[in-house]
Order: structure tokens, then C-alpha cells, then sequence
């Protein structure tokens, strides 16, 4: 299978593969690392909690994502479902996607759901349950979403989440009796605090994992290292929002459902706070409408959301050479992840480079094996043609092999 690159610093992210040089500088890696300083300071103390509570029974009870859900996602795409504006462009389509997929036995769909916490309830209002909601807010905010008025057919989701997640929503999950699945990241801090209340190491049970800060780059890191998805396709991933002057024009185009609250109960406002950076759209080819032509669109973003940009593209980059080929497929029809910089925007001031058309370009081009720029509908058709082509290719070797029924 290879093993996974983790990089300590920036001269062994580049080392591990040049190509992240190209975009990627080490002023990025800085400011990279002193925000994740900075959430530890401001959050460190709630986590704590967080994580003694949690540990004093819901994580024997439930257990973690190792050791209950290893591989479930073999020879399937993992769909993940962010809360960007961007989604409403895919919803349609996703609606489709998941009828279809919900009429075969689990064992032959080919295709995992995964909502963010803020889409749970959007997605269960459009008759879609997801087979999992992904959490990784360590706050209270996310209590509503999750956990009030949610019908009986969103019961059957499981909650993936980190041990550092806020106590009073997963009591309220469990009391409602709906399963979670633990993880941790690889915090040294976190792992001495889980090691002095239980008396051994996370990392021995094999529930400790390196991922991103966001709830999407979580997703893709638990797709690929615990479910064993190597095809994970997102929609509503857009760390980004449309600029507009009225600032609170841009608080109600921040997410698909224009709700707002969350991001307002922890703190943040990010729509109160931009940076400029190139984000693209697609566009139907008139000729042919399999067909799409790729334009750059300023959009407005923010500190944040750019580090958890960088670290998803790094990822990929780094992961080029990983024995087991994977396809990371941004189907968010918008927002800026995979829009790359060719010079070091940070020291060089980005506002001065927005309009310089040669400066921007798509990771698509770095990494053209692993990353792709498509749409939903393309991205899902390429996995099931590929999928059928395999299942027939090995009926032909051996006829007593059944070819699965499918509702595709």
C-alpha cells in the first residue's frame, strides 16, 4: 500500500516531492504553523475538557473508526458534502446520486456519503441520510444542527469525530441512541492528556491519525487512511465566499443554507474578514455539454480557510508517490481550493497579483493523476465506468463470478 508521507517541516515537505516547492512557500509554512499554535492557546483548554469527559465512557462504549469501520470503503468514492454556496450548483445531481445508490445493499453501492455537521440537516430535509456526518468543531454551536428535531430517518448516520469534540453534543448523540466513532489527531499534547487518563498510548490502538484542520480535509484524510477509499470527491468545498460590500450580504452567502449562527457563536465572522484570492468556475461547453472550460473569478477568503487550502494540496502532492494511486476529485464547482500561485503571495502582497493572468493556474496541472477539476455528474459517471470495466474485465477471467446488479 506505501506508506503515508507526514512532514515535520518544510524542508521535508519539499524533499518528500519537489513539485510542492512550485506553490507551496516556506512563508506558507510558517503562518501555517503558527495558526495551528494559535487554535491550540485559544482552544487548548476546551479540548482538554473535552477529551476527559468523553473518555470517562461514551469512547468504551462507541469505540473508534479503526476498530469498528477499517476498510468499509474499499473499491467505493467517497462523497463529501461541505456547507460552501457552491453546493446548491450540485444538488440536484447529489440527489440522484444518493436515490440511486440507496436502492442497492450496502455491500455493492458504490458510492459512501459524508455530511459536515452544518449539512446534516439540509441533507436530511432533502431526503438524503448520509452514512456519516463528520465533526470536528471542539464547541457547543454545532448542538442544534446535530442534534435537535432530527427525524427518525437521520438516526441511522454515525458521527465520526475527533475525542476532542464538544461533550454535551455527543451525551445528547448517544442519548438519542445513534452510534460515534472516535479518532485523534496526532497532537502530542492531546495523546500525553489520553495517555495519563487511560494509561496507554491512542497510537497502540491505531485511532491516532495526521489530518487537516477543516471538516472536509479530515474527511479525506479518514477516507483514505481508516475507510480505504482511494477515490473521495467533494462538493461545498469552497474556503471562500462571493465578495459583496454589504457585510452582511456576505455572512448570508457564506454557507448553502444561509444560516450563520455557527460561525458567529464561535467567534469567527469570516465574512468579516477577507483576503483576496483566485477561485474559478466552470462553464458548459455550448458544442458539447460533457465538456467544460475552466475561468478564474476573484473570491474573498480568509487566513483560515487558505491554511486549510495549502494543507489538502499539499497532501496530494506529497502523496503523488504513495504506492497506492488515489484521485482526489474538487467537484465544488467554485471557490478557490486547487488554485494555485506561482509566486509567494504572502510576501509579495496578493491584492498586486489578482490580475496578473499568467501568475494562476489549477493543481490539476501538477498533479494530473491524482487531482482533478470536474463536476459531480463527471466525476461519479468516470468512477462507475472505470468500476463496471473492472467488474467485467474480472467476470471474463472467471464466469462463476457474479456481475452485481446495479441502479446505475
Amino acid at each position: 500500500m506505501g506508506k503515508k508521507v507526514v512532514a515535520k517541516d518544510y524542508d521535508e515537505i519539499v524533499s518528500a516531492n519537489p513539485k510542492v516547492g512550485e506553490f507551496f512557500f516556506q512563508t506558507d509554512w510558517e503562518i501555517m504553523h503558527n495558526s495551528n499554535e494559535r487554535l491550540r492557546e485559544s482552544f487548548g483548554k476546551m479540548w482538554k475538557r473535552n477529551l476527559r469527559k468523553n473518555l470517562d465512557n461514551l469512547f468504551q462504549k462507541h469505540r473508534t473508526i479503526n476498530a469498528d469501520l477499517k476498510g468499509i470503503g474499499f473499491n467505493k468514492a467517497t462523497i463529501a458534502i461541505g456547507a460552501g454556496a457552491t453546493f446548491n450548483k450540485n444538488k440536484n445531481v447529489l440527489k440522484e446520486i444518493y436515490f440511486a445508490n440507496n436502492e442497492l445493499p450496502f455491500e455493492a453501492q458504490p458510492f459512501i456519503f459524508v455530511a459536515s455537521n452544518h449539512m446534516y440537516r439540509p441533507l436530511l430535509e432533502m431526503g438524503i441520510t448520509p452514512h456519516f456526518v463528520m465533526l470536528c468543531e471542539g464547541s457547543d454551536v454545532v448542538y442544534d444542527q446535530l442534534c435537535k428535531n432530527i427525524p427518525k430517518h437521520g438516526r441511522g448516520s454515525i458521527l465520526l469525530c475527533p475525542l476532542r469534540a464538544h461533550w454535551m453534543v455527543l451525551k445528547e448523540w448517544d442519548k438519542q441512541g445513534r452510534m460515534i466513532k472516535f479518532y485523534m489527531g496526532d497532537n502530542e499534547w492531546m495523546i500525553a492528556e489520553f495517555e495519563k487518563k487511560m494509561g496507554f498510548n491512542p497510537k497502540t490502538i491505531g485511532m491516532v491519525m495526521s489530518h487537516g484542520g477543516n471538516v472536509m480535509n479530515q474527511t479525506f484524510a479518514i477516507a483514505l487512511k481508516e475507510l480505504d477509499s482511494t477515490v473521495y470527491m467533494c462538493v461545498g468545498n469552497d474556503l471562500s465566499y462571493e465578495y459583496h460590500d454589504a457585510l452582511e450580504d456576505r455572512r448570508k452567502n457564506y454557507y448553502a443554507d444561509g444560516d450563520y449562527t455557527s460561525n458567529m457563536g464561535t467567534g469567527r465572522d469570516e465574512a468579516n474578514k477577507y483576503f483576496p484570492w483566485m477561485g474559478y468556475e466552470l462553464e458548459q461547453s455550448i458544442l458539447d455539454p460533457t465538456q467544460y472550460t475552466l475561468r478564474f473569478v476573484p473570491r474573498a477568503s480568509t487566513g483560515q480557510l487558505l491554511m486549510y487550502k495549502f494543507w489538502v494540496e499539499n497532501q496530494v502532492t506529497i502523496q503523488e508517490l504513495w504506492d497506492r494511486r488515489f484521485h482526489y476529485y474538487n467537484c465544488s464547482e467554485g471557490g478557490i481550493l486547487g488554485v494555485l500561485s506561482r509566486k509567494d503571495t504572502i510576501k509579495n502582497n496578493v491584492g498586486k497579483l489578482m490580475l496578473d493572468k499568467d501568475n494562476w493556474y489549477m493543481l490539476d496541472e501538477v498533479n494530473p493523476e491524482c487531482y482533478h477539476t470536474t463536476t459531480l455528474a463527471k466525476a461519479c459517471n468516470d468512477f462507475l465506468y472505470v468500476k463496471e470495466r473492472m467488474v467485467r474485465e474480472q467476470w471474463q477471467t472467471n464466469p462463476s463470478v457474479l456481475v452485481p446488479a446495479t441502479a446505475f
